[in-house]
């Protein structure tokens, strides 16, 4: 095993380092201390701003909608696996499996964090999708 940058390399293979999803963690942290309840509670006061700023944008659809749409991509983020294989490409790194290099960029960033660190922000925006929808 040997380092390439923040990677590891097994057998010319490059895959991606559980130390490198270290760097989510404040955020992931920063995340779990915001209070859900008032999180949620926040979300519905904006709303009407958030509409308007949607229409300003050209963008049709409800806050709401658009909201649960970004809680429900975050839960659908199956359990990533323990070793992620990447291929460099020019300069950054992609990933080998075909699968999940074709996800979109938002689910690709929910890999880069890591393991754990998705599993915290699903539990959280479990949470907070339930309490916003009671509201």
């Amino acid at each position: 095993v040997r380092l390439v940058g923040s990677e590891m390399c097994i057998r010319d293979r490059i895959f991606a380092s559980p130390e490198s999803y270290r760097r989510f963690d404040n955020f992931v942290d920063l995340v779990e201390q915001v209070p859900v309840g008032r999180l949620a509670q926040l979300l519905r006061e904006i709303d009407p701003l958030v509409r308007i700023s949607l229409r300003q944008l050209g963008l049709s659809g409800a806050p709401e909608s658009i909201l649960l749409g970004a809680f429900d991509r975050i839960l659908s983020m199956s359990r990533l696996p323990s070793r992620i294989e990447l291929v460099q490409s020019t300069v950054v790194f992609e990933f080998a499996d075909p699968s999940l290099e074709s996800l979109a960029e938002f689910e690709k960033q929910l890999i880069r964090m890591g393991p754990r660190n998705l599993e915290r922000l699903q539990n959280y925006t479990r949470k907070l999708k339930s309490i916003y929808l009671k509201t």
